[in-house]
């Protein structure tokens, strides 16, 4: 920018009708993040490789803030003979956007960081922070909820009471009774077959158990004989035979009906 083309209504416009003999020209390399030792409020920058190039600053209006910023819009390698130059031009851009947009001195102007120099977060001091005056913000919260985990798989259905028992039959729906006992009462009784849905054999002793759960069969219990009169028990599903009294033990256990039939010992040849 040269001097003839300064625009009037601008505020650098303004400055540089204040221009005096003592304005100072900055050298041609400043000391990194330092400012120049001027004497006077209102100074003038050449460009030290185009003399005819200059800007006009208010020293005032420096601020660290305003210095940091411009250095990351000239975009200069430090060192350079016109540094220093690019440095206060830009300075100069952000103080008269800072005076059109009538935004205080003490507030940094909004940036847009361009993609191959992106903005540093600037620390702000107290004292900063105090003047500055409050920004609506949007707190923005991260989805952390994750996808719901399945629903675990249904528990096992309890065991049967036959399974607690260790007794094959007693399932949940009752089953048919599957072995048979064959019952001979001589010329006077005849012979009845009947079913049971377990006979266990035991000390001399034949247990005849049914299930009153299930309903399509026939019960039988042997009548009564007392201890003087007997009868034959046959199982033809193992072919065993067993001379038996009936002394009336019958009882239940929940749904199951229990019949004790005793065997009667051979007599010795």
């Amino acid at each position: 920018m040269t001097e003839a083309q300064v625009p009037v209504e601008t505020p650098l416009a303004r400055m540089h009708s204040l221009l005096s003999a003592k304005a100072v020209v900055i050298p041609k390399a400043l000391p990194d993040g330092g400012s120049p030792n001027m004497e006077s409020r209102i100074v003038k920058i050449e460009n030290p490789e185009n003399p005819s190039e200059f800007v006009i600053l208010d020293r005032s209006r420096i601020t660290p803030e305003l210095m940091q910023l411009a250095k990351q819009r000239a975009g200069v390698a430090p060192g350079t003979p016109d540094a220093a130059f690019h440095i206060y031009s830009e300075l100069a851009k952000i103080i008269e956007q800072m005076d059109k947009e009538q935004i205080p001195n003490s507030v940094e102007p909004p940036v847009q960081p361009t993609a191959a120099q992106p903005e540093p977060q600037q620390a702000r001091t107290s004292g900063d922070t105090a003047s500055r005056p409050k920004r609506k913000t949007t707190a923005r919260v991260a989805d952390t909820q994750t996808a719901a985990p399945p629903p675990p798989p249904p528990p096992p259905p309890p065991p049967s009471p036959g399974e607690l028992l260790h007794i094959p039959f007693l399932a949940e729906k009752p089953q048919k009774p599957a072995q048979r006992a064959t019952f001979n009462f001589g010329v006077d009784g005849g012979t009845v077959t009947a079913r049971y849905h377990a006979i266990l054999v035991k000390n001399d002793m034949i247990v005849l158990i049914y299930d009153t759960r299930y309903e399509d069969g026939v019960q039988y219990a042997p009548p009564v004989t007392g201890p003087d009169k007997t009868f034959t028990v046959t199982l033809p599903d193992n072919d065993r035979s067993w001379t038996v009294c009936s002394l009336g033990v019958q009882f239940a256990i929940g749904c199951l009906d229990i019949t004790v039939l005793f065997a009667i010992p051979a007599e010795p040849a």
